[in-house]
């Protein structure tokens, strides 16, 4: 009996242990996936950098590039459930500060964040978010730029077909020698229903 027992119980922790595992490479080729489809999508381009896989978390280095010669690295911390169907998948995006000095010597954290919520059901929330931030930055060939952030946010939402979204940017200036350019307020707000 003892044996019996003691087969069954390496058996549920065997279980136990593989079950993550098992969910961590499924939310590992969804990510893939998702990271394919935004290729396909835009004018973008996204490479997965890196993908570190845990037992309940992993950890991704994404770079974007579309802008020029330029491209920016969003380090992302993914979480989740022990077993698919009892929880979210939770994304965390950050643009690195130091990737450009621009951006360390305007913003005191992360330029931009990014939180994604994914169900099984592939039903989704992304909220993103921008510091508040100001700063002089010095180009090349010496001209200084002004710039006063006063932060975004907004997100997208898909439930079952119903998508809505909003994006709020209170206010922006930038100015240098040659003049200069502000905006009060810009707010975009939608809702659509997938047919």
């Amino acid at each position: 009996m003892k044996k019996v027992l003691a087969i069954v119980l390496v058996l549920v922790v065997a279980i136990a242990a593989l079950v993550p595992y098992l969910t961590g490479s499924e939310v590992e080729n969804q990510f893939r996936a998702g990271i394919d489809n935004m290729n396909k999508r835009g004018d973008f381009d996204f490479a997965i950098e890196s993908y570190d896989r845990g037992w309940m978390s992993s950890h991704a280095k994404v770079s974007v590039g579309g802008l020029g010669d330029e491209r920016a690295t969003f380090n992302n911390e993914i979480t989740h459930p022990w077993v698919p169907g009892l929880g979210q998948t939770h994304i965390v995006s950050t643009l690195s500060r130091d990737a450009d000095p621009d951006l360390s010597s305007i913003f005191s954290e992360p330029p931009l964040r990014i939180e994604t919520w994914v169900t099984d059901d592939e039903n989704f929330r992304v909220e993103l978010r921008s510091p508040v931030a100001q700063g002089t930055s010095e180009d090349a060939n010496g001209v200084q730029t002004y710039v006063e952030w006063n932060g975004l946010s907004g997100f997208y939402e898909r439930a079952d077909l119903d998508e809505t979204f909003e994006l709020v940017a209170p206010g922006v200036r930038i100015s240098d020698s040659q003049g200069g350019v502000a905006v009060n307020e810009l707010r975009l707000v939608g809702d659509s229903r997938m047919l």
